[in-house]
């Protein structure tokens, strides 16, 4: 099991403090594996100084930073002090991060510090760079580029459980930028998307829209907003929530079974910055949008099973949802056994466990004298 605190467009000023010490809060003595960035790091330009004063003072208070592994990604405001062409060596991004381009965590050589991957447990992380130029002159919505290239042949080479991606410009917003009306945005869904969709990518993270927001799992959805067909684009109707809410259910992925999984996508702006969201909002393929508030994306991953929280600046999870990959479930039985045997119960997936009997371990033994509630199965906590 390990755990990810992922932050975006961090502005600087109380909303992003406010939005680390509810963090804090949230998570208590508990160790935090890895810290991701969705890219605009900083807005005073860019600067070393700027990261000095507004990114490395304050995440250096409390044991993050010296304890998690820190993997960022790059947004338009890193860049902003700078010529937009990745890896530029003056820029003071790419100065204080030291990145793997040799493939040296898991994952193809990228050749550049701009976009990269690494594995960690059971899980290919992949970094993207959705703003600059590269060195062939391309961005990664400009068609055919050598990240573009790179990104395919890393996802075909993965042999890991679980994907996930995360960069700064988001394929489906309807907060302070519209994916509607914005060329870039509207080119980038076009390309990548379908990547997502060929290699069953789980989890794409974004930033720069200053809300939060996050979809069921979907699919084959590249146009615009008003052709989004739920029938069509959501392989699955529950709200993933799991939290014993009503119609309280998790999304199920199969990895011999693709066409029913699709990919969830969260934008997650709001390490600092807040605005307001678009009279169309929300966005159809969303589950759960937010404009307003600030605050960061948790989640755990446990071996066939993803937890993942929206944490406000008060420690407060808004919103939840859990992925369970190849779960067998098994269908209501009868069995008949001796009245003095016992008979071993097993629970098909990881989590807390509460048996009708009160125990709450994975596995059990029941004698005949015992009733249990249908279903017989662990229920999550």
């Amino acid at each position: 099991k390990f755990s990810v605190w992922t932050i975006g467009d961090m502005y600087p000023g109380p909303n992003q403090k406010n939005v680390y010490e509810g963090f804090k809060k949230f998570i208590g003595n508990k160790y935090t594996n890895l810290f991701m960035t969705v890219g605009d790091n900083v807005y005073g330009g860019g600067t070393d100084d700027d990261f000095q004063t507004n990114f490395f003072q304050i995440y250096q208070n409390g044991p993050l930073l010296k304890q998690s592994a820190l993997f960022p990604s790059v947004g338009n405001h890193d860049y902003d002090a700078y010529p937009k062409n990745q890896d530029h060596p003056d820029m003071a991004y790419y100065q204080n991060f030291t990145l793997p381009t040799k493939g040296e965590l898991g994952g193809l050589a990228s050749g550049s510090e701009a976009y990269y991957s690494f594995d960690y447990g059971n899980t290919h992380f992949i970094c993207l760079d959705s703003y600059a130029w590269g060195k062939d002159n391309k961005r990664i919505f400009d068609g055919p580029s050598d990240q573009l290239t790179w990104l395919k042949n890393d996802l075909k080479s993965t042999k890991q459980l679980w994907k996930v991606v995360f960069f700064h410009y988001p394929p489906y917003t309807k907060g302070t930028y519209d994916s509607d009306l914005v060329p870039d945005l509207i080119n980038l869904r076009a390309i990548l998307p379908k990547v997502f969709d060929e290699f069953n990518v789980d989890l794409v993270l974004t930033g720069h829209s200053h809300v939060f927001e996050r979809s069921k799992p979907l699919k084959n959805q590249y146009g615009l907003s008003s052709e989004f067909n739920k029938s069509v684009h959501w392989p699955q109707s529950s709200n993933g929530r799991y939290d014993k809410s009503a119609n309280s259910c998790p999304y199920l992925f199969s990895t011999s079974n693709t066409e029913k999984n699709g990919v969830i996508y969260v934008v997650n702006g709001v390490g600092g910055a807040t605005g307001a969201a678009r009279a169309s909002s929300p966005h159809p393929v969303m589950e759960y949008s937010l404009a307003g508030q600030a605050g960061s994306f948790y989640f755990e991953i446990d071996g066939k099973r993803l937890d993942a929280k929206f944490i406000n600046e008060e420690g407060n999870v808004l919103d939840q949802f859990t992925v369970f990959k190849d779960l067998s479930l098994k269908a209501p039985s009868t069995q008949t056994i001796n009245y003095f045997d016992k008979l071993e119960l097993s629970a098909t997936w990881t989590g807390e466990y509460i048996w009708s009997n009160g125990d709450k371990t994975k596995n059990i033994k029941v004698s005949t004298g015992l009733v249990f509630a249908c279903p017989f199965l662990s229920r999550n906590k």
